[in-house]
């Protein structure tokens, strides 16, 4: 949009938060429409437990990758080359580990739908 001087930096200014609240607003609507409870109630612990085993699965594969290949030198992170000791860089990668892990609960939701795993 900055390219064609459609929207300029102000606009963005002006209208970005009220943007963002409207988006967020429609995206917990539709996540809340997808979720009817007396329907889930029978799976709910295989759901929690799927989803605890995909975020500790995540959060140690992207860890121990990060700390390998930044270790053999095929990535470079300057923040992990700064930290003086093992212990720091391997607490990096553990905070990057973490943010890789955010998902949205909707789109969890919707997979569960989309493939029918309820019946």
């Amino acid at each position: 949009p900055y390219c064609t001087n459609l929207v300029t930096h102000m606009d963005v200014f002006l209208l970005g938060e009220f943007i963002n609240k409207v988006s967020l607003a429609w995206i917990g609507g539709a996540a809340g429409a997808e979720i009817f409870l007396p329907e889930y109630r029978s799976i709910l612990g295989q759901m929690g437990l799927q989803v605890m085993s995909i975020t500790v699965c995540t959060l140690i594969i992207v860890t121990t990758g990060i700390v390998l290949l930044s270790g053999s030198g095929i990535l470079s992170i300057p923040v992990l080359d700064m930290q003086p000791t093992f212990v720091a860089k391997v607490s990096i990668c553990c905070l990057i580990g973490a943010l890789m892990t955010a998902r949205s609960p909707a789109s969890a939701i919707a997979v569960i739908a989309e493939m029918h795993c309820h019946d």
